[in-house]
């Protein structure tokens, strides 16, 4: 079986590379500088730029070339020397949503077995009024998110 997709035979390996994942996430969250290199429009431009392999890679070497090639230009906005959001990327609840987000992959699920209409009614229900087009679902959607999201790190910062 292909160890690039999850499956049960790999599930050992997978869980390693996804809490190294989360390490180098925590130890870039929990670093005091706000980032550890500055760059310039050359440099980006060469990373943006450089070519797209041709033959898939082994994940732990992505992981390092993310580690050192994105990250260390990378803003850490959770930083105690930012000034900025005190709260921006650091609540524990909105990381753990966005992990799990990603094992749900919801985002790719296709609309004949993902009801608009059912959206749409409950929308309705809570007041965002008669949802006539796609445009304006999105917004209305991605306004109730946005409340949704703020309520739930309020609701986190709370608890702690």
């Amino acid at each position: 079986m292909d160890d690039r997709i999850l499956n049960q035979e790999n599930r050992k390996a997978s869980e390693a590379i996804f809490q190294d994942a989360i390490r180098i996430g925590l130890d870039f969250k929990l670093k005091d500088k706000i980032r550890d290199k500055e760059i310039d429009e050359a440099k980006s431009r060469e990373i943006m730029l450089a070519p797209l392999p041709l033959e898939s890679q082994k994940v732990t070497d992505v992981l390092d070339e993310f580690v050192n090639e994105i990250m260390p230009y990378s803003y850490n906005f959770a930083s105690p020397t930012f000034m900025g959001f005190p709260d921006a990327g650091n609540s524990v609840g909105a990381i753990t949503g966005s992990i799990l987000s990603d094992f749900l992959q919801q985002n790719l699920i296709n609309q004949s077995f993902c009801s608009l209409e059912h959206l749409s009614k409950w929308l309705c229900s809570i007041g965002c009024g008669r949802l006539s087009d796609t445009t304006r679902l999105n917004r209305k959607m991605s306004l109730v998110l946005a409340v949704l999201s703020q309520q739930a790190v309020l609701q986190v910062m709370v608890s702690q």
